[in-house]
């Protein structure tokens, strides 16, 4: 009897355990994975993956005029709408990540590095398409936005903050390029 309860405590804090664990890798506003989950992904499972690996950078265009336009709980409304549409339009196998504030990335893997391409920039524009359609009705406020976003990919034995650095400078083109765009590198 002793032994059934020391092995019921024992599964009880490994459920606890296994909450917890969730909850340090997930953004509390949008239910996606967060910073710690993209830190474990580059420390742990990138340097184990033997797949070809893409990242796509997105953020909201113009975010910050959100926010001092209408207010934070409106941007917050904003960005739990864009982190529904990414996970929506990305595929189950993907990773994806809010690093923080209006910057989230998606973590595509695949076996060829044709593939990995591809299919980032199909998730990037469908996501870019699903935003800008979007119509948004929060408290008396009626507006849309739009997202910008860039894409590369690589082989696993590339530095992974290198994919990171060379998705987040095609971001940039984007932008520069008058914004709501893809931009694959």
């Amino acid at each position: 009897k002793r032994k059934i309860m020391h092995d019921k405590k024992i599964e009880n804090l490994k459920i606890k355990n296994e909450g917890y664990y969730k909850k340090a890798i997930t953004d509390a506003m949008t239910g996606i994975y967060n910073r710690a989950f993209y830190e474990k992904y580059k420390n742990e499972i990138y340097p184990e993956n033997s797949k070809y690996v893409g990242m796509i950078c997105f953020d909201i265009d113009k975010f910050k005029s959100i926010n001092d336009g209408y207010n934070h709980l409106v941007g917050g409304e904003v960005t739990k709408a864009f982190a529904n549409i990414i996970k929506s339009s990305g595929r189950k196998e993907d990773y994806c990540i809010r690093i923080g504030g209006d910057e989230f990335v998606i973590i595509v893997e695949g076996p060829s590095l044709e593939l990995v391409h591809s299919t980032a920039y199909t998730i990037g524009e469908k996501i870019r398409k699903e935003v800008e359609k979007k119509k948004f009705h929060i408290g008396n406020f009626k507006f849309s936005v739009t997202c910008s976003g860039g894409a590369y990919a690589n082989k696993n034995t590339y530095d992974f903050e290198e994919i990171r650095r060379i998705a987040d400078e095609a971001l940039y083109v984007s932008k520069e390029a008058g914004r709501n765009k893809i931009t694959l590198k």
